[in-house]
């Protein structure tokens, strides 16, 4: 394989508001452009051209040294936008891990993405046809190892596709389940071939006994043979899944078969991801203690290629969580369950001493708000309350004091 061009240096959302609103100081000082991807081109041997791409990577990737899952997208030209953008504020509410997003830009899209056809319609229609394994070769065999060594990643891959994207998808679940951990298909074109792959799967399915993935498909508003390929594939799963895959379908009425794209595409990475943070800490730690928790992230983590401990925002969510429920004792055995390594949070404590001064517990109350002027001397709330019940607080913080914006 040969080294890769970069074509041009990046793709570009211009500051066009600025500009249109003040086009004198724009012109003067433009203003600095919004970056959201590199366009690169890949030469491959296996179907001997070259392969245009989009390639976006987290905020912050050329300054760190995190490393992430990978979302391999096809029809990159129609999707790449609004994929970077969901995956951007999926991960940054904490739905999802970051991600790399490799998108890959069509050449010959009827060829690249459909198995062979026995249909005559199939074969006057698309006369190009049929190369999708050759294609998913191209993926497995030159672009993911490529990609491995450009960039930061992790074992953990995701494959999107729609409409043929979408049967495609489906075809490399099928027959190389080996080579992504997981796979969006939106509106997939199972109507193709007369649903043959529908068949397939029935039978890969039933002889496969274990298949750790997960498969999210969805459906817009089709009718005929698409839906029909959709539903019967439902079925199949319904009866055949093989343990360990986490499946679900979902038909969106609402949405055409262009607009479902989108929605799909949230709603497939927030299931394809679900377990990487708790949504409900407290009925976790209820159900088990802090070791329910621990055991959750460190499973979850195995799942999507990571090893990572409990998060310090789980812990913390926790802690704000039994406060509120005036659950204070155990709050406070939380948080300060492990202060060398998870220092506590100033702003915690604080608010583990309203509760207490509250329950006009002052003793307990004075403590915590102490212990919130030691973790952090520009807490003004703790000194505040602290003057107020008669305390020198000069005695307790040292001569430096961080800046309240640094808690």
């Amino acid at each position: 394989m040969r080294t890769v061009h970069v074509r041009h240096p990046a793709v570009l959302l211009a500051g066009i508001c600025t500009a249109l609103l003040l086009p004198e100081r724009a012109a003067a000082q433009p203003e600095p452009p919004v970056v959201i991807g590199r366009q690169l081109e890949l030469f491959s041997e296996i179907l001997n051209e070259n392969r245009p791409l989009f390639v976006r990577t987290p905020y912050g990737y050329e300054s760190g040294d995190e490393h992430y899952p990978v979302l391999y997208l096809l029809d990159g030209n129609a999707h790449f936008h609004h994929t970077t953008g969901t995956a951007d504020y999926l991960a940054y509410s904490g739905r999802t891990p970051e991600l790399i997003i490799v998108a890959i830009r069509n050449t010959d899209r009827n060829r690249d993405l459909t198995p062979p056809s026995t249909q005559q319609s199939d074969i006057e229609d698309y006369p190009t046809h049929g190369g999708a394994d050759n294609f998913l070769r191209f993926i497995s065999d030159e672009l993911m190892p490529w990609v491995n060594r450009q960039y930061r990643t992790r074992s953990h891959s995701t494959l999107v596709g729609h409409s043929f994207g979408g049967l495609f998808a489906l075809h490399a679940l099928v027959t190389r389940p080996d080579v992504f951990d997981a796979y969006i298909a939106i509106s997939p074109g199972l109507q193709w071939d007369d649903q043959r792959l529908v068949t397939q799967a029935a039978k890969m399915f039933e002889d496969t006994p274990e298949l750790m993935a997960d498969l999210y498909m969805t459906v817009g508003n089709e009718g005929g043979a698409l839906l029909g390929g959709v539903r019967k594939l439902a079925g199949v799963l319904d009866e055949y899944a093989p343990r360990g895959l986490r499946w679900a379908f979902r038909l969106m009425e609402e949405e055409s078969h262009v607009s479902v794209a989108l929605r799909s595409t949230r709603q497939g990475l927030e299931a394809v991801f679900d377990g990487w943070n708790l949504h409900d800490v407290l009925a976790t730690f209820d159900r088990g203690g802090l070791a329910a928790i621990d055991d959750h992230y460190t499973r979850s983590s195995a799942r999507f290629g990571y090893d990572r401990a409990t998060p310090a925002s789980a812990v913390l969510t926790l802690v704000f969580q039994l406060i509120q429920a005036d659950r204070l004792e155990e709050a406070a055995s939380v948080h300060l369950r492990d202060p060398e390594t998870h220092p506590p949070s100033s702003i915690a404590l604080a608010e583990l001493a309203d509760a207490y001064a509250d329950r006009n517990d002052r003793a307990r109350a004075r403590g915590y708000y102490t212990m919130a002027l030691r973790a952090n001397p520009g807490n003004e709330r703790a000194s505040r309350k602290l003057l107020d019940m008669g305390v020198d607080v000069s005695a307790l913080i040292p001569e430096f004091v961080i800046a309240p914006a640094a808690l």
